[in-house]
């Protein structure tokens, strides 16, 4: 059997080029048949596969870097810290009991207009020109004075903003420290006590007082200070005596009068404004309200006359030892570090606090409290206490007009012999 003759190669040409850079070949295998022609066509031989080229083994500069541990969380910010907690239950003013005229109604300009008319307003002017609200529910008492001292023409001899010298209640922190103020209040002898601090000559009146206190001797003091423009009268009353809520309060007096059917009444200019509007309550009404006791001191409240001081003050008033009168003195260095060092006087909280206050001053003012040796020698009981302070005087090398004629107690001159320190009673 005989083959038919070599076919001859479909191509010669070289296979394009791969991608490596090995030679390229061509094809050159025997076709025995057509149809190996085609088969050939249709799958070409596979292209040579090239080995990737060796590695270098790693060395220690070519390794890895040994893994490391994973970072801590970033902690989340803490939240912002909460602002004072809100009531539950908020007020936008209270409406005035029964036993109020509010100052807005009819009823209260024909009261007004009546006032005007018997020259019982003269004090309101002076201090509708000052009215202002209390910046603390407690900031009554210091409202009050601050309304009476700019009322007054008085000058705090220190700046409230810029070059402006005016009272504001955050001056009036001689006597006691304004965060504790801004708690508890103040009382009438700490109102009196800041009262003379600033250039007003004081008198408090009281059913408990030694002379104790009427409704005639209220109604005669009333239309003193409103047939006035510079005696101003600060009420220290209780609300629910008036059917207000609350507990104490402090407001001034702005004008008196009596209506048609001679009823008295009285305007007050209430400093709470947030709370209560200004209002007339009749003279009954309110000298019930200012013979409430406060809880404080066990004490009747009561109210005080003040006007400007024209020098040297005899404002401190004869009161009895249940209730010590608060005066001022001015120690120079010297003087402050002996007065300090006397034992009983040392040891009391009061004084500590002005001694803090003295250490590294030339000068000092503040104040201590007084009450009279005669209220103290009515009672049995205080004796032993008056000769230990006494005692602790006389081995200190002080005595009372030492303390007096030495400008240790600046408006007692006329009152030498007649008081005894009292170390604990503020």
């Amino acid at each position: 059997m005989s083959y038919p003759p070599r076919a001859t190669p479909l191509y010669d040409a070289p296979w394009p080029d791969d991608g490596y850079d090995e030679p390229t070949q061509q094809l050159s295998m025997p076709v025995p048949g057509a149809w190996q022609t085609m088969h050939e066509t249709m799958y070409p031989p596979p292209l040579p596969v090239r080995s990737p080229p060796p590695v270098a083994p790693m060395t220690q500069s070519t390794a890895w870097p040994p893994l490391q541990p994973a970072p801590a969380p970033v902690p989340a910010p803490a939240p912002a810290p909460a602002g004072p907690a809100q009531p539950a239950v908020t007020y936008h003013g209270r409406p005035l009991p029964s036993l109020c005229v509010p100052f807005t109604s009819p009823h209260s300009q024909a009261l007004l207009q009546q006032a005007m008319q018997d020259g019982l307003a003269r004090i309101y002017f002076p201090l509708a020109g000052q009215y202002l609200t209390q910046s603390e529910p407690a900031f009554c008492g210091l409202a009050t004075l601050c309304m009476i001292l700019n009322a007054a023409n008085i000058d705090p001899r220190q700046t409230w903003k810029g070059v402006w010298r005016w009272y504001t209640e955050t001056m009036l922190s001689c006597c006691r420290p304004l965060a504790t103020i801004e708690k508890q209040g103040i009382t009438m002898a700490e109102f009196l006590c800041l009262a003379r601090c600033n250039g007003l000559d004081a008198w408090a009146r009281s059913v408990d007082a030694q002379q104790g206190l009427t409704i005639q001797e209220l109604e005669r003091d009333m239309m003193a200070s409103c047939r006035s423009e510079d005696l101003f009268m600060a009420l220290s009353y209780g609300r629910k005596a008036l059917g207000q809520t609350g507990e104490g309060h402090f407001s001034p007096l702005a004008a008196y009068c009596r209506d048609a059917d001679g009823q008295a009444w009285c305007l007050v200019l209430d400093v709470a404004r947030f709370k209560y509007c200004s209002y007339w309550v009749t003279l009954e009404s309110l000298f019930e309200a200012i013979c409430t006791k406060d809880p404080e001191t066990g004490r009747a409240r009561g109210y005080c006359l003040l006007s400007k001081s024209t020098g040297a003050s005899n404002s401190c008033q004869a009161v009895d030892f249940r209730e010590p009168a608060i005066v001022h003195i001015s120690l120079d260095k010297n003087q402050a570090r002996q007065l300090f060092s006397i034992p009983g006087l040392a040891a009391s909280r009061t004084v500590r606090e002005l001694k803090g206050k003295a250490a590294d001053l030339k000068a000092f003012s503040g104040c201590i409290s007084l009450v009279p040796l005669e209220a103290y020698k009515q009672h049995p009981e205080a004796a032993e206490r008056v000769e230990e302070q006494q005692r602790q005087l006389r081995n200190s090398g002080w005595s009372m007009q030492d303390l007096f004629y030495a400008g240790l107690v600046e408006h007692l001159n006329s009152r030498v012999g007649r008081y005894v320190l009292v170390y604990d009673s503020m």
